[in-house]
């Protein structure tokens, strides 16, 4: 628990860093949150784990943060771990959420076709 405890202070250090709340975009903050959901679900923690976390990350965060992290674990959350648990990179996850602007996507290009794919094949699932 003591690790777990260190762990959260730590992603709320990097999330939630120096920078002025205008520059931290939600696309940024989506794929820095998204590595974290990678690596728990690489340690098996379930989704209601993750959210655990990130709900700790959310209270401690600054006010003009904690709303934008509260709707992120409210909204995308889920759909995150659905793109990871389907082998989706996480680097294309938050473009697929629509967290990505277009001149993110620039940076990080997947190409159309795979990004279709990907989006017909889960919503299959659903």
């Amino acid at each position: 628990m003591k690790a777990v405890a260190i762990l959260l202070l730590a992603v709320l250090a990097v999330l939630f860093s120096a920078a002025p709340a205008a520059a931290q975009s939600e696309c940024s903050f989506c794929e820095l949150a998204v590595q974290y959901i990678e690596g728990w679900i690489a340690e098996n923690a379930t989704e209601a784990q993750i959210e655990r976390y990130l709900e700790v990350v959310c209270a401690l965060a600054p006010a003009t943060e904690a709303k934008y992290c509260d709707d992120f674990v409210n909204i995308y959350l889920p759909t995150m771990i659905t793109y990871l648990n389907n082998n989706v990179p996480p680097e294309y996850a938050c473009s697929l959420a629509g967290l990505c602007t277009s001149a993110d996507k620039a940076k990080k290009s997947m190409p159309v076709e795979i990004a279709e794919a990907i989006k017909t094949k889960l919503n299959r699932r659903n």
